[in-house]
């Protein structure tokens, strides 16, 4: 079996296999040359949602007692500072009241501080408190060590290859649906 842009990690070899790219259970992906859109946009689509719930998984894991929803509230206050209700709950995809209800629940952890807009009374701004902070900072840390681990048993130029991909996918990426740089997202 020939694999026109990825020889997929969980295969067995094959008999078109060479030795210059062998694909076994403990190899890494080998990207070859010549992919079209079509495999490229395959392969986006397979393995963005597998990285995004990793990271999901180990920043998680370091948010103690926290829910998931509550986690990605405090991630995208902190993405956000000084937000407001309606962003947030529009980023949970949860109804006003229901989002409120959950800031509620932050505010009395003391994790999230809730004020007045002064312009707006009507508006509340929602930001972290350094305990807030404290802990979205900690599972980004985790989240970075997790990476640097994997990362650190390739060879310089397939993390070489790794970055080029990132830098290009980002640049396909619509800036107004990626608010975000640099940091964990939830």
């Amino acid at each position: 079996m020939n694999y026109s842009i990825l020889e997929e990690a969980d295969e067995a070899p094959t008999a078109t296999t060479t030795a210059a790219s062998p694909t076994t259970a403990a190899s890494p992906p080998r990207f070859l040359d010549g992919a079209s859109p079509e495999e490229c946009a395959r392969l986006v689509i397979q393995v963005a949602p597998r990285a995004v719930r990793q990271i999901r998984a180990v920043a998680r894991s370091h948010a103690s007692g926290l829910t998931v929803p509550q986690f990605r509230a405090l991630a995208f206050l902190r993405r956000h500072p000084d937000g407001g209700l309606t962003p947030l709950s529009e980023h949970l995809g949860v109804s006003l009241p229901a989002a409120s209800a959950l800031v509620s629940r932050l505010v009395r952890a003391g994790l999230v501080a809730r004020t007045t807009n002064p312009a707006e009374r009507r508006r509340i701004r929602l930001a972290l408190t350094p305990a807030g902070l404290e802990r979205v900072g900690e599972s980004n840390a985790a989240v970075s060590a997790w990476w640097r681990e994997r990362l650190a048993t390739l060879e310089p130029a397939e993390r070489t290859a790794i970055a080029q991909a990132m830098e290009l996918i980002d640049t396909l990426l619509i800036p107004a649906a990626h608010p975000s740089e640099g940091e964990v997202r939830s």
